[in-house]
């Protein structure tokens, strides 16, 4: 006869099969992701109306197609470049062309290269 087996619920392999660790639970879990993937928001405060004007243009080009397009979160040396020789001066219909074509551009690249990201400094600089 073989004694029935009960199984010791005090181990888990989510804690590594210690003992007396209660193992997460899928609710502690999923409030811990949702923790960490919180999306940054630019501080418009860093930018000037026409920066923001750029910025805003490529945001709603380019975020909604779900191709990698990265958000500008924050000022960097490489995007106050690009903002001081594109931005200033911009024609809205001109640069609304450009964001179309570069997630045309990169509608084809995905196909063969989906980990790849582009920020508006590579649209940029891909247009010049």
């Amino acid at each position: 006869m073989i004694p029935d087996m009960v199984p010791d619920i005090n181990i888990c392999s989510l804690n590594n099969g210690s003992k007396n660790t209660p193992p997460l639970s899928v609710e502690s879990e999923v409030v811990g992701l949702l923790e960490k993937e919180k999306p940054k928001k630019l501080d418009r405060s860093q930018f000037s109306d026409k920066e923001l004007a750029f910025i805003d243009l490529y945001h709603r080009i380019s975020l909604p197609s779900g191709l990698g397009f990265l958000p500008v979160t924050k000022r960097s040396e490489e995007l106050d470049k690009v903002l001081k020789k594109f931005a200033a001066d911009f024609d809205a219909e001109e640069w609304k062309e450009k964001f179309r074509e570069a997630v045309e551009y990169r509608r084809d690249v995905f196909r063969t290269n989906p980990r790849k990201y582009n920020t508006l400094v590579q649209v940029c600089l891909l247009n010049y």
